[in-house]
C-alpha cells in the first residue's frame, strides 16, 4: 500500500459531562446509504483540501474543511444564488477559512496538538476566520509549527471578525461505533469532525485506509466527515484529508458520493479506533464590513 506521513495532532478528549450529545437530541431518523450523500452535492463545489505540512494542526485543518462548507451553505441561503454565483458576485465572501486561526487558539503547545472538542467549541464560542486575515501558509506556500501556533495575528478586530462565523451549537456523538449515527450527522449538520487513531502501513496514502491491529504504534488523527454511501465494501463515510490531493479522481456534480475523498468502512468504527466524534449545529451569520 502506498503510505503518506501523518503526524499525531488530534488527542483524545477528556470525559466532561457538560458536554451536548447528538444521540439525545437528533432522535431516530433513517437515512438511505445505497442513496448516499455528500455535502458537496449541497454547496456544488468541491471541498479543499490544504497540506498541513510537518505539523500537529489536523483539528484546525479540519475546523477550517466544516466551518468553510457551513459558510457556504449560509451563503447560497442568504443571497439565494448558486457557488458560482458566489464566485461571481460574492467573491470575497466564500474564501477558505483559516486552520491556523483555530489551531493557534487551542493548541496545546509547541508539537502537542490539540483536543477535538476545543476545536468544536472553538466555532461556537468564538467564531473562525478566512486566510486572508490569518493565513495559514508563508508567502512560498509553506508553513510550520512555530507559523501555526503564533497568535501575533490577533487584534480587537480580527476578534470581532471571527464572531460573524459563530456557530449555534456543538455535540459529542457518544455511540462512536455506530457508524449509522455518524452518517446521521453528516447529513443532518453537514458534517462531523472525528478522531481516529492510525497506524503505518495502513494505506493513508489510498482511497480506503484500514484499522491499525492490536499492539502497533498508533496516533491521532483529526479528520472532517463530508460524505456517506455503499460500495462493494459495505457502507462508508467520506472525507478530505488535510495532507493535500490523496484519491486522484476528481469530483464533478452528478459525482457518486465520497467520490476523490478517503473512505473507511464499518470496521474502522467497530475497532475502536475512532474517538470523539463532534457535530456542530450552525448560526445564522453576523455582518461585518471587513468580509464584503
Amino acid at each position: 500500500m502506498e503510505e503518506i506521513k501523518i503526524l499525531g495532532g488530534a488527542l483524545p478528549d477528556p470525559v466532561d459531562e457538560r458536554d451536548h450529545k447528538f444521540d439525545e437530541a437528533v432522535g431516530a431518523f433513517e437515512i438511505d446509504w445505497e442513496k448516499g450523500f455528500d455535502v458537496r452535492d449541497v454547496i456544488g463545489a468541491d471541498v479543499f483540501q490544504n497540506h498541513q505540512g510537518a505539523t500537529m494542526s489536523c483539528v484546525g485543518q479540519g475546523v477550517a474543511q466544516y466551518a468553510w462548507v457551513l459558510n457556504i451553505i449560509e451563503l447560497e441561503k442568504q443571497y439565494n444564488c448558486t457557488y458560482e454565483e458566489l464566485e461571481q458576485y460574492h467573491p470575497n465572501e466564500i474564501e477558505r477559512m483559516s486552520a491556523k486561526a483555530i489551531y493557534s487558539m487551542i493548541s496545546l503547545g509547541r508539537y502537542k496538538g490539540a483536543y477535538i472538542r476545543d476545536g468544536a467549541l472553538q466555532i461556537k464560542s468564538w467564531g473562525s476566520l478566512m486566510e486572508r486575515f490569518c493565513p495559514s501558509y508563508k508567502k512560498d506556500g509553506t508553513t510550520d509549527e512555530d507559523w501555526m501556533i503564533d497568535q501575533s495575528w490577533r487584534t480587537p478586530d480580527m476578534e470581532a471578525l471571527a464572531r460573524v462565523f459563530k456557530a449555534k451549537d456543538a455535540q459529542v456523538i457518544n455511540n462512536k461505533t455506530d457508524i449509522n449515527i455518524h452518517g446521521q450527522a453528516v447529513m443532518k449538520n453537514y458534517g462531523v469532525l472525528c478522531g481516529l487513531d492510525l497506524a503505518g502501513g495502513h494505506g493513508w496514502g489510498t482511497e480506503r485506509p484500514t484499522p491499525p491491529n492490536n499492539g502497533e504504534q498508533k496516533q491521532g488523527h483529526c479528520l472532517y466527515y463530508g460524505a456517506f454511501g455503499t460500495d462493494e465494501k459495505g457502507k462508508f463515510i467520506a472525507f478530505p484529508n488535510s495532507y493535500g490531493k490523496i484519491v486522484k479522481e476528481t469530483w464533478k456534480p452528478g459525482s457518486k458520493p465520497g467520490t476523490g475523498w478517503q473512505k473507511i468502512y464499518t470496521d474502522y468504527f467497530t475497532s475502536g479506533n475512532v474517538f470523539n466524534p463532534w457535530t456542530i449545529t450552525d448560526a445564522t451569520n453576523e455582518t461585518s464590513h471587513l468580509i464584503k
